[in-house]
């Protein structure tokens, strides 16, 4: 048993001290805009416009950047909206196509969410 807390401690130790020295990572905060309209060009824009107006998915300017983050949380990764309502096809689930493969993080889900309240 302390063999293996031993190597858990060593592997989170080592993943800590490579997230630290990525230049991205440390200087990634959570809430940037300027993060999210990156995130939202790249994986939003095609369905739901490019001031999210709406297209294919829904209209995201005005509404959803009301939302507490909480909401916006499960309406990516759980695919419900505001009401608890499940989203409409083809908006996809993160949790499970990812962002570039990878499940979301709170920072990126904050920082398009901080992007999405700038839309009007």
């Amino acid at each position: 048993m302390k063999a293996f807390i031993c190597l858990t401690s060593v592997v989170l130790l080592a993943s800590s001290v490579s997230l630290a020295a990525d230049p991205k990572m440390a200087t990634m905060k959570a809430g940037d805009a300027k993060a999210g309209k990156v995130l939202y060009t790249s994986i939003c824009q095609g369905c739901h416009g490019d001031k999210g107006q709406g297209g294919v998915g829904a209209k995201l300017a005005g509404e959803v950047g009301t939302w507490k983050f909480d909401l916006f949380k499960r309406a990516l990764l759980q695919g419900k909206d505001d009401k608890g309502v499940a989203l409409k096809a083809p908006m996809p689930n993160f949790t499970t196509v990812g962002f570039a493969g990878k499940k979301p993080t709170d920072v990126q889900l904050m920082n398009l969410h901080a992007y999405i309240k700038t839309l009007k």
